[in-house]
């Protein structure tokens, strides 16, 4: 993003199930769409393979925190099979 005010989000979570996150997750791509943000890398955890880190772009730090506080958001992360809530990150490249 070439915005000046475009941020990164981190997001990790454990899940019961890898498969049916991706499931979810991938289902949710429009909500991600419609809002401006944009899917750069998943990760797995080396030694736990349900441990997932989500590397996304937002517009500003703004949009990303009102994506994760959207009740719709919420609802398709409980979906997913989280075991606990996520650990986010919004940071802004220096």
């Amino acid at each position: 993003m070439s915005n000046t005010d475009a941020v990164t989000l981190m997001i990790t979570h454990e899940v019961g199930d890898y498969n049916q996150w991706l499931e979810v997750f991938q289902a949710h791509e429009p909500a991600r769409s419609k809002a401006g943000i944009r899917i750069k890398n998943i990760y797995q955890a080396v030694d736990n393979p349900n441990r997932i880190t989500v590397q996304s772009e937002a517009p500003s730090a703004e949009v990303a925190a009102a994506f994760m506080s959207n009740p719709e958001n919420k609802a398709a992360m409980a979906n997913a099979g989280l075991l606990r809530a996520p650990s986010v990150q919004i940071l802004r490249q220096v």
